[in-house]
């Protein structure tokens, strides 16, 4: 009688059992991925830092020739605008990451 009081009892538990599991595994797979993404967001926070400070320079050593010459001036001001379209490209590549993540909390 106890083995199949046993296997009644398996029967009964099993499936919750398993079911406890699936959703330990599915808790995280979500935290691996949200650490994932923090970790990426964390390198293009690095990264758009490093392309302020180039940015930074650049646009002083573009000022500071433009100040000492006048006759390449236009062609300055054109790099100048060029520079200031790749740093709004790389905070509007910050942004969509942002709302990346945050919509991807929101899906949780």
């Amino acid at each position: 009688m106890e083995p199949l009081y046993f296997l009644v009892m398996l029967l009964i538990w099993l499936p919750l059992i398993l079911y406890t599991l699936k959703r330990q595994c599915d808790s995280l797979k979500r935290r691996r991925q949200m650490l994932h993404i923090k970790k990426l967001q964390l390198e293009v926070r690095r990264n758009l830092k490093r392309e302020q400070l180039t940015f930074d320079v650049a646009r002083s050593i573009l000022h500071a020739s433009m100040m000492e010459s006048g006759a390449s001036r236009v062609r300055q001001i054109e790099q100048l605008a060029d520079l200031q379209s790749l740093h709004q490209e790389i905070n509007g590549q910050l942004e969509e990451l942002d709302v990346a993540l945050n919509s991807y909390r929101i899906s949780e």
